[in-house]
């Protein structure tokens, strides 16, 4: 046998293979030997029949394919386990020459894992950067929000028949119109908002202060040029508001009676310092997260990876998935959101390239080191860590039926490994 092994752009191979006529001989009798047992002749029990006669019925050109697919797929796992190859994807294969009396020859092209090269000096490059690690500060005005959001998760609403006031609660039916035809999505009946809402169309809430149980208010707004509802931005709006219920807000007192209301807490400093421990976990969390971005970019900047078509395709396929999916577990509709922004899943998922490339730069970046240094979580960290997630479970059988043992043993084990070098590289870089 005989090949050139070439290496083409974004990880790919391309084999050039010959087999001599001797060499492919062998594929050629176990072909026609395959025919026959298959063979159904009259005068002939099922795969009795001579293979002279079998060649006469299937002719020798059926002999000839057969024999060249089963000599492809052999040759190509010898120069794969020869080579020690990692392909991916299925490969092109391109017969060249395949007649009797002659050698075989095909081509294929094939994607495979890209290698990873990593410079030595990225160890001192990482060091360099212990100054970009910033110090976990919690801002006061975080836990003031934080409680000020736990009051109102608390408030008392009291129906008013006064004038609303921005502080206010509405029950409204709405409708939008422009140039005499309705807005799409522009009727909604019974909608409950807070006048104060910074999320409210501009200006709207100014045109409702004011207004008592039962009032229908009519006003005309220009949307942005930017809003984010693309068919109605920069455009004029007409308003048909009819206000059913006004509702005023009353806080609860932020003191010891509060805290002790939510269960755990004896007074009022213990739940202040329970939140605030809990936002400066926050922060430390995301500060720590940057930081190591930081440290896998520059590391990044210091590799060559040739990330080959097919992951970066899955890569963004995966992406595409993880925004469907984080769009209607906010009970939206997917389609409904495509239409607004006016876009299609083609054109989102192509934006998605640089950011599908960084990710999987990282997540190959993270194995090569693990590899180089011998990093692996051991078997007990991986069950701890994978029965707490069984543990979310009522019973083994309920468990049993939603998740695969060996997917969840060897998700839990990537999580853990890829945590385990961010950890070392966090080290290496914060290391006197």
């Amino acid at each position: 046998m005989n090949y050139d092994f070439k290496k083409l752009p974004e990880s790919k191979i391309e084999l050039k293979v010959s087999l001599s006529e001797e060499e492919f001989g062998p594929f050629l009798d176990k072909a026609l030997e395959h025919l026959a047992i298959h063979a159904e002749l009259p005068g002939f029990r099922k795969g009795k029949a001579p293979k002279e006669l079998v060649l006469q019925k299937y002719g020798e050109f059926a002999v000839f394919e057969e024999a060249a697919e089963t000599a492809i797929n052999n040759t190509f796992l010898k120069i794969v386990e020869e080579k020690k190859l990692e392909p991916i994807g299925k490969p092109e294969v391109a017969v060249r020459k395949l007649a009797p009396k002659n050698p075989f020859e095909f081509d294929v092209v094939f994607e495979i894992m890209p290698e990873v090269k990593i410079l030595e000096k990225y160890k001192n490059e990482l060091k360099k950067l212990k100054k970009e690690r910033k110090q976990a500060i919690l801002d006061e005005k975080e836990t003031e929000q934080s409680l000020a959001w736990l009051a109102r998760s608390r408030a008392e609403f009291i129906e008013s028949l006064e004038p609303a006031k921005m502080k206010d609660w509405l029950t409204a039916d709405l409708l939008l119109n422009h140039q005499g035809k309705p807005v799409e999505d522009g009727r909604q009946d019974g909608f409950r908002f807070c006048l104060e809402d910074g999320s409210l169309f501009p200006g709207f809430a100014e045109k409702i202060v004011g207004s008592r149980t039962n009032d229908r208010v009519c006003f005309s707004l220009k949307a942005p040029d930017n809003y984010w509802k693309k068919d109605i931005a920069g455009k004029e709006i007409d308003f048909d508001v009819f206000v059913k219920k006004i509702e005023s807000e009353k806080l609860p007192e932020l003191d010891d009676n509060f805290a002790q209301s939510l269960g755990k807490f004896n007074n009022f400093q213990e739940l202040r310092k329970n939140i605030e421990d809990g936002l400066l976990k926050e922060v430390e969390q995301k500060a720590r997260e940057g930081f190591r971005l930081r440290l896998l970019s520059r590391i990044s900047e210091l590799s060559e990876i040739d990330l080959p078509k097919i992951l970066v395709d899955r890569e963004k396929h995966n992406m595409l998935h993880e925004l469907k999916s984080s769009i209607e577990s906010n009970h939206l509709d997917w389609q409904g959101y495509l239409s607004q922004i006016k876009k299609t899943e083609e054109e989102i998922t192509s934006e998605f390239d640089d950011k599908a490339r960084e990710r999987l730069r990282f997540a190959l970046i993270l194995e090569k080191i693990a590899e180089q240094e011998s990093i692996e979580p051991t078997e007990e960290e991986v069950e701890n860590e994978a029965n707490k997630v069984l543990a979310q479970f009522k019973n083994l059988k309920e468990a049993e039926k939603s998740i695969d043992a060996y997917q969840l043993t060897a998700y839990t084990k990537g999580i853990l490994k890829n945590e385990k070098v961010s950890q070392y590289l966090e080290e290496l870089a914060l290391a006197e």
